[in-house]
This record gives C-alpha cells, sequence and structure tokens, in this order.
C-alpha cells in the first residue's frame, strides 16, 4: 500500500509540474497596455522556450544594498518595476523588459550563439 501511495503521489507531482500548475505559463503575453504603455503590440514571450535554456535568476532577480542579485522565486516585471521612473523605481517597466530582454540577445549575438530578435518588430508583431 505504501509503494501505491508514493507512486500515485509521484504521479500527481509530474502532472502539475507538466500542466503548468507550478511556474509560468509556457506562453506568455508582455502587455504594457494595461500600464498605460502601448506604443507598439504586445510581445508574444515563450517562458518555457527561456526557462529549459536558462536559469530562472537571469531574468527573476532582487538586489542587495551592494546591488549584487540576490535571486527571487516567481514574479514578474510589473511587480518591482512601476511604468514611469521614480525615487523608490529608477529602471521603469518599458526599460527594464528592455534591458533585459534585448541586451541577452546582443550579449549572444556578441559570441555567436542563437540568439533572439534585437530589432523592435520582431518582438511586437503587428497583427495581420
Amino acid at each position: 500500500m505504501r509503494y501505491f501511495t508514493g507512486l500515485l503521489a509521484l504521479m500527481v507531482f509530474s502532472a502539475l509540474a507538466a500542466s503548468g500548475a507550478w511556474g509560468q505559463d509556457e506562453v506568455m503575453t508582455l502587455n504594457a497596455a494595461d500600464k498605460g504603455q502601448n506604443q507598439r503590440p504586445p510581445v508574444v514571450f515563450s517562458h518555457g522556450k527561456h526557462s529549459k535554456a536558462y536559469a530562472c535568476l537571469n531574468c527573476h532577480h532582487e538586489y542587495d544594498k551592494n546591488f549584487s542579485k540576490t535571486g527571487t522565486e516567481g514574479g514578474n516585471c510589473a511587480d518591482c518595476h512601476q511604468p514611469r521612473a521614480t525615487a523608490d523605481n529608477s529602471v521603469p517597466l518599458n526599460l527594464a523588459f528592455h534591458q533585459q530582454c534585448k541586451a541577452c540577445h546582443l550579449r549572444l549575438i556578441q559570441a555567436r550563439l542563437k540568439s533572439g530578435p534585437v530589432m523592435c518588430g520582431d518582438c511586437h508583431l503587428r497583427k495581420k
């Protein structure tokens, strides 16, 4: 009976993990329109593809008083980055997205590795 219970627990855990019940969605839409920033169409972002290739701390970060990355679990950019820069929020939301995504893609290009887009229209796709 203990074997069956353990096996059942493992199957439930695997099913929840595979379904995305924990963590973020496989594909996300990054849309700043609800924050009053909608000059371009929203970005469709493959969280699943990125999370398989990179550590979570590459994007999900917190900083200590010495501005060293300390990491965080989950959360999204808008949890800390507000639409406009303030004394408490020196990096506004759009700049946080661009610094994080575009800068990483540029580093990969410089290293001659496979990279994502760096031009505005390659991320902000207009519907046809």
